[in-house]
């Protein structure tokens, strides 16, 4: 079931589920909104079966404005590493694909396939959780190694004509371009 994340006012630090529709109102996504709402009773002759007893009124959208998070969500393939362009040392290109849907992250690492969880993302700011990966061994091991440690160290991320930047203290790590 899809639902909206709600904050019920902005120093709330969480969101929280919300599982009601909201008369009026038509979520477009990709994008985050600071709405108004009136709340009011449903007569208990008119409430359904296992349905609220409150019914939600759209009375303004305030602020509309694209959750830039989504821009990272993709099939990334690696340019540089350490600003070393990497097209003739792997025999097969790393690349990693975000999935903000699930929270998770995948690729291969020029030789081993990997995955693992997003602990955090934000307009700039990445954080890698730990990852699992197969073993094989492979030539280039070495730049495979770097490349993970890279991915986990990163902590700041920018997109900007298809390519995908990640970053540590504003030092560059690891380039990618978007793939179709």
């Amino acid at each position: 079931m899809s639902c909206l994340q709600v904050k019920e006012s902005p120093d709330d630090k969480n969101w929280s589920n919300f599982y009601s529709q909201i008369e009026g109102f038509d979520y477009e996504p990709g994008y985050l909104y600071t709405i108004e709402v009136r709340i009011e009773d449903i007569p208990e002759d008119q409430i359904v079966a296992d349905g609220s007893s409150i019914k939600y009124i759209l009375k303004t959208v305030i602020a509309k404005k694209q959750d830039k998070r989504l821009t990272i969500n993709d099939i990334w393939v690696l340019e540089t590493i350490d600003g070393q362009p990497v097209i003739e040392i792997f025999e097969k290109l790393p690349y990693l694909e975000v999935q903000l849907s699930s929270n998770s992250y995948l690729g291969n690492d020029g030789c081993n396939n990997f995955n693992g969880k997003l602990e955090a993302i934000e307009d700039k700011l990445v954080t890698f959780g730990s990852l699992v990966s197969t073993k094989m061994a492979c030539p280039n091991q070495d730049l495979s190694l770097k490349f993970l440690e890279n991915l986990r160290n990163s902590n700041e991320y920018m997109v900007e004509k298809g390519m995908l930047t990640l970053l540590k203290d504003s030092n560059v790590l690891l380039t990618f371009k978007k793939t179709d």
